[in-house]
């Protein structure tokens, strides 16, 4: 899924992720926003770091 986040510089970087990976930032476990949502998004168990998912309006 493609997500956008802010890192701690304050940049917004969009990055392909699975729940499955570990945080870019602090290395935790990430979960669902919503958990029955699959496109919700994720949230770091750790830091609380959001990672929302990116929207192509393409296909909206």
């Amino acid at each position: 899924m493609l997500v956008r986040f802010e890192d701690r510089s304050g940049d917004v970087e969009e990055v392909e992720m699975d729940i499955e990976e570990p945080c870019p930032i602090c290395c935790g476990m990430l979960f669902l926003i919503e958990e029955s949502k699959p496109d919700s998004g994720f949230r770091c168990s750790s830091c609380s770091l959001v990672f929302e998912p990116v929207i192509d309006e393409n296909e909206a």
